[in-house]
């Protein structure tokens, strides 16, 4: 077995070039090959559909929800980047925020949006999660918007995000899986042009053994089931308007069903999770 400080080391390294990636991609700095131009142009007219079928509108609810009143409470925004949908809210409704990322262009993006709030209070900090001299240490709410996806070393996160944790303290996610078949077709034949590859690792059902070996998994809620088919249709002309009414309606079954580890769960392309450290 390889020693855990090789093992840390090894994941700060990579989170080392994935910072220097998106501080490019804030300067617009980055070079894109081919296969991956056409992969985030095809991502995000998946994200415009799925954005008009509320997908993204109905994750923001469910994570109000999950998160709950915050009074009193020390909340962890992690790789928040330069703001997501709820930073502003997590930050002034807790009783300590800290925005965290590895990107120093995108804290500072953050930052001036929480001073633009009236919110000078809130801390924000360019540094990496890994690091053992974090402090502001146990949290009891950690939230992670399309976050967890992005350590290799599963075991390694998790274990940090307990210890990170008040005892009975809660992790709300937001991650990709591969757990489809299509998915996992897909995203083999781009992978080996990815240049963020290294840092890129979507959820399979292991990593939901993983979770359990120091949290208890209170909620699931699957996105993008049955959904994901309506994106062929999108490139039909005029097929516009019966793509945002069957995606809807696809969309609001995958709501009703997608909730526990089942067949139903592993077909979505997406995961949420609301997650309570074991005391």
């Amino acid at each position: 077995m390889p020693d855990s400080d090789d093992v840390r080391a090894h994941a700060i390294k990579i989170n080392r070039e994935q910072k220097q990636f998106y501080n490019d991609k804030i300067r617009r700095r980055r070079r894109l090959n081919l296969p991956m131009f056409l992969w985030e142009a095809w991502r995000n007219r998946a994200y415009r559909i799925w954005d008009n079928i509320g997908v993204f509108d109905d994750v923001l609810s469910l994570h109000r929800e999950w998160v709950g009143d915050l009074s009193g409470k020390r909340v962890l925004d992690l790789g928040c980047y330069s703001g997501n949908r709820l930073s502003l809210e997590l930050a002034s409704r807790s009783t300590f925020y800290l925005g965290l990322d590895l990107s120093e262009e995108a804290i500072a993006k953050l930052r001036a949006k929480l001073d633009a709030a009236g919110l000078p209070d809130a801390q924000v900090r360019a540094k990496d999660f890994l690091d053992r001299d974090l402090g502001d240490a146990p949290f009891d709410v950690i939230y992670a918007n399309a976050v967890l996806h992005h350590f290799k070393d599963f075991d390694l996160l998790i274990s940090l995000l307990a210890d990170r944790l008040v005892p009975g303290g809660r992790v709300i996610s937001f991650d990709p899986m591969e757990t489809a078949l299509t998915v996992r077709i897909v995203r083999s034949l781009y992978r080996p042009f990815q240049r963020n590859a290294a840092w890129e690792w979507p959820f399979k059902k292991r990593h939901f053994d993983v979770i359990e070996t120091r949290f208890t998994v209170d909620k699931i809620q699957g996105v993008v089931g049955l959904s994901k088919w309506v994106l062929p249709f999108s490139t039909i002309p005029f097929f516009g308007g019966l793509t945002s009414r069957l995606g809807r309606k696809l969309h609001e079954r995958d709501l009703r069903v997608a909730r526990q580890r089942d067949r139903l769960l592993w077909r979505c392309m997406s995961v949420n999770l609301h997650l309570v450290r074991r005391v």
